[in-house]
């Protein structure tokens, strides 16, 4: 009986620990672009409370989606990816009108990464998004690698949790 209260008082000390170290990282909440750990804002994006005011996002999380609406000063977008590696569809407005972007979401470790094509005036747009947070969960960064026919762009932007 000793041995098994033993065990089961390790376990349940042992057992948070290694489940958070291999984990999936839960992103939801409010946050706030960080413009100063950030890089600028690509052309047209507004961003660091230019024309379109500060950036925050709100993200809902669950087992099998997570949904991001962005704000920026009175606009505001949502998409929604599926993390069970499945293709996910949002529409985004662009130079033109909307466009569809489709996405595909998995996990690299604690990491969430995204690979998104959209198609711009006939040409394929990919992205890569690649989103993580600090050790103490009160700082996420996005790394954005996008792939274009005049060619890659990269930005990192660090958000704080609100």
């Amino acid at each position: 009986m000793r041995r098994a209260l033993i065990l089961a008082a390790t376990m349940a000390v042992i057992l948070p620990f290694a489940a958070r170290a291999q984990g999936k990282a839960d992103f939801s909440g409010a946050w706030t672009l960080d413009a100063a750990k950030s890089d600028a804002p690509m052309a047209g994006r507004g961003g660091r409370g230019g024309p379109a005011g500060p950036v925050t996002l709100v993200i809902k999380q669950t087992a099998a989606e997570l949904t991001i609406e962005t704000k920026r000063g009175d606009q505001s977008q949502s998409a929604t990816f599926k993390l069970d590696g499945s293709e996910s569809k949002n529409e985004t407005m662009g130079r033109g009108g909307p466009q569809t972007v489709v996405s595909k979401a998995h996990w690299d470790g604690a990491k969430l990464v995204i690979d998104g094509t959209r198609e711009v005036q006939g040409f394929a747009i990919t992205t890569k998004e690649v989103r993580s947070l600090s050790a103490d969960m009160k700082e996420m960064t996005v790394e954005t690698a996008i792939s274009t026919p005049q060619g890659d762009i990269n930005q990192k932007q660090v958000f704080t949790k609100s």
